[in-house]
């Protein structure tokens, strides 16, 4: 095959991002049209103009000289060499090495297949904003082992608005907590909200 010559379907860079081959639209000038990925790119909006648009997806002219060949070999994922479930806990580690852990909320229905598939797309960091599991701030007493986050504080003892605590004792009208620094607080219910789906190691610590 020439250097230049392409066919429908072929993935080919052009000025570094990969697109796919169209068609060839100008055989006098060995023009092809090439799809970019979604979105496109920002930098391709002064270089030529769209054909169409397509469901999100950017047409364009390009000259054969300007695309490179892209080896089309299949992708290859790490392997899962081993996984550990705890409770509703799992655990994976993969073949080059990278450990993926997830904790399925306490409320929902604990699927261990499920499981191993999160902790797997964790240790590749996959994982999108959109998958994280949806925290809802609920205004009730909590229960030991949930998260609250203060958003009344009435007192300066440990705490203030904005900090996420983990629950260690429930009292009638309030709960003990542990605090940023590892320390026990007292939290009146009325300077709380509970944030139910929250898991630190997914959405981060405050």
């Amino acid at each position: 095959m020439a250097k230049y010559e392409f066919k429908v379907g072929d993935k080919v860079k052009y000025h570094g991002v990969v697109c796919t081959v169209v068609e060839k639209c100008d055989l006098a000038r060995n023009v092809f049209l090439i799809k970019l990925p979604q979105g496109g790119h920002d930098g391709f909006r002064y270089n030529s103009e769209p054909r169409e648009k397509l469901e999100g997806n950017i047409y364009r002219y390009a000259f054969a000289e300007e695309l490179t060949r892209v080896d089309n070999k299949p992708i290859t994922y790490p392997t899962i060499t081993a996984h550990l479930i705890e409770g509703n806990k799992t655990t994976v580690m993969l073949s080059d090495g990278r450990i993926g852990e997830v904790t399925c909320y306490y409320k929902d229905t604990f699927d261990p297949a499920v499981g191993v598939a999160e902790a797997y797309k964790k240790a590749l960091g996959i994982t999108k904003a959109e998958d994280k599991p949806i925290v809802k701030e609920v205004k009730r007493p909590a229960n030991i082992g949930e998260y609250v986050k203060v958003v009344d504080a009435k007192r300066n003892f440990g705490y203030q608005n904005g900090d996420i605590l983990k629950v260690i004792l429930k009292l009638f009208n309030a709960i003990v907590a542990a605090d940023n620094k590892g320390e026990d607080v007292a939290v009146w219910h009325s300077e709380y909200v509970v944030l139910e789906g929250y898991d630190p190691d997914i959405h981060g610590k405050t």
